[in-house]
């Protein structure tokens, strides 16, 4: 992976007692160098999402929602 990003979006509801967070959306930008399976970088989010610690520590829903993959053949300095 050369590059990671995570546009997250909360929504709390007024009616939906006690207050709380009762989504999560999480947009990722991910950058990846030439010769990266899309697939493969789809299945490790799946997998990481799947395992993550703090995603199994909440009630809350939590939707992913993939921005892009990017594969990168531009060389690395």
């Amino acid at each position: 992976m050369l590059h990671y990003e995570d546009e997250a979006v909360g929504v709390m509801s007024d009616n939906d007692l006690p207050m709380r967070l009762t989504s999560i959306s999480l947009r990722k930008t991910i950058r990846v160098a030439a010769g990266t399976s899309v697939d493969r970088v789809k299945h490790l989010v799946k997998v990481a999402h799947r395992e993550c610690y703090i995603a199994n520590s909440l009630r809350t829903e939590i939707v992913i929602t993939p921005n892009g993959i990017i594969v990168d053949d531009s060389s690395i300095i």
